[in-house]
């Protein structure tokens, strides 16, 4: 009977290689809004939002937050900041025409307070999780936290609407560009390797011992006039 041995099967997509099929880019609907804001008192954390996804490539939601203090001029006014191109990335997918006013304070479209945001987001720009539609393109990852030692999986936190040809180039130049300069590290779990793949290193060879004098006796070659088969 022949040996059995196990076959490797192909990831989705027809590789045996690269990433799992629930990271990279992945279409996607919002399923929550949560305003963690008011959880730290540090600067760091003066926005700070987290948005749960339900992707096609996977049963399990991921969360994108996004984090950050607004920027001031000499007046106390916000200006451009890194916190407000994450957060105008979001409204500009899912069609929200308002954001932080002047002092960062939130705003609807026609500029009136928005007194909870959290709710006022899953209100009006959240999923039916039932849907079969996925309307929004997320980059989805693993990034490994020293303090835990451990790999999560996280998200860019930036969002594109799938019919919209321009924002999901956008989506796609800013994570290369966030790869090429650091800020964006992917962990790559490391490769199994099969005990069987295994071959002879060059400066450790198999070799054949031979028989020493001090093994004991050995029999002569069949034409030896000494060998007596026993």
């Amino acid at each position: 009977m022949s040996r059995f041995r196990p076959e490797k099967k192909a990831k989705k997509g027809g590789s045996f290689d690269g990433p799992p099929p629930w990271l990279g880019y992945q279409d996607a609907m919002i399923l929550s809004f949560k305003d963690r804001s008011s959880d730290f008192s540090a600067s760091w954390a003066e926005v700070f939002m987290d948005i749960e996804f339900k992707t096609k490539g996977s049963e399990y939601p991921v969360t994108m937050s996004i984090v950050g203090e607004h920027e001031r001029d000499d007046d106390g006014y916000i200006t451009d900041s890194p916190v407000l191109k994450k957060i105008y990335s979001i409204a500009d997918a899912v069609g929200f025409g308002g954001g932080p006013d002047n002092t960062g304070e939130w705003v609807n479209t026609v500029g009136d307070k928005i007194s909870n945001i959290e709710k006022f987001m899953n209100d009006n720009y959240t999923s039916d999780p039932n849907s079969s539609e996925y309307p929004y393109r997320i980059y989805v990852y693993k990034k490994w936290n020293n303090k835990q030692n451990r790999a999560f999986t996280t998200v860019v936190p930036r969002v594109a609407k799938v019919t919209d040809t321009k924002s999901v180039g956008q989506l796609e130049s800013y994570v290369d560009w966030a790869k090429e300069n650091k800020n964006l590290v992917e962990y790559t779990e490391p490769k199994e390797k099969d005990p069987w793949d295994e071959k002879p290193r060059k400066d450790n060879p198999i070799t054949v011992e031979s028989k020493s004098a001090t093994d004991g006796p050995t029999q002569p070659a069949p034409n030896s006039p000494t060998y007596n088969p026993g």
